[in-house]
């Protein structure tokens, strides 16, 4: 089992999540049944190998350099390619959080992975709103419980914004729906430009939209 913990052992396996546990260098020290179950690979030709070489996106500039490295803080990324074992790439949303020992330093890392699943006969992210693709008020309330959690454990902060357009239903009543969706879309797509990978920013309804961020260092507000 790589030295994890019994009782650690006993929780992993107990839930349903998707869980991975690495040391401080990206090497899978264990992942329990339902991360067996989502990837098809083996855990015991698992353990041992790194973590990196799971990740489609680590081929990318710099993604997963940062993960794994000692100033590292709890980070959520919406979308990440990861392999599976019948060779293909598939998105999941992705949760790191770093494990400190004494000293501050990084001692393992717990990787919570969720199946971006799709809502039956729709075609449709369940948790996204349909028209933006953003997350949706439901998915935004998760996050924010575990941001919560996750600041009181380390002593950081979140901030969260809710704004909204202004005189949009004058946009949409004059010019039509169409044009109001089109609005929309594009103030999706300008969101999705400027926040980081660890913030979240949700549609939550209408002409209402969010924005969730962890706080980690002063410079970050």
């Amino acid at each position: 089992m790589g030295g994890v913990d019994p009782v650690l052992q006993a929780v992993l396996e107990s839930t349903s999540d998707v869980v991975m546990v690495t040391d401080r260098t990206g090497t899978i020290r264990k992942v329990n049944h339902a991360f067996e179950k989502l990837t098809g690979f083996d855990a015991a030709k698992l353990e041992g190998s790194d973590a990196r070489d799971l990740f489609r996106d680590c081929n990318d500039d710099g993604f997963c350099d940062a993960l794994w490295t000692a100033d590292a803080e709890h980070r959520h990324f919406d979308t990440v390619r990861s392999m599976h074992a019948d060779g293909e790439a598939r998105a999941h949303s992705l949760t790191l959080t770093p494990i400190r020992d004494g000293a501050g330093q990084p001692s393992s890392y717990v990787g919570l992975i969720l199946s971006e699943t799709f809502t039956a006969g729709t075609g449709r992210k369940a948790g996204h709103d349909p028209l933006t693709d953003l997350p949706d008020r439901g998915l935004l309330a998760d996050r924010v419980g575990q941001a919560i959690l996750n600041a009181k454990r380390v002593n950081k902060s979140i901030a969260l914004l809710v704004m909204g357009l202004d005189r949009f239903t004058v946009i949409n009543d004059g010019l039509g729906h169409g044009a109001g969706d089109t609005l929309l879309k594009e103030m999706a797509e300008r969101l999705g430009k400027v926040i980081r990978q660890s913030d979240t920013a949700p549609r939550l309804d209408g002409d209402k939209f969010a924005l969730m961020t962890p706080i980690s260092a002063i410079d970050d507000s």
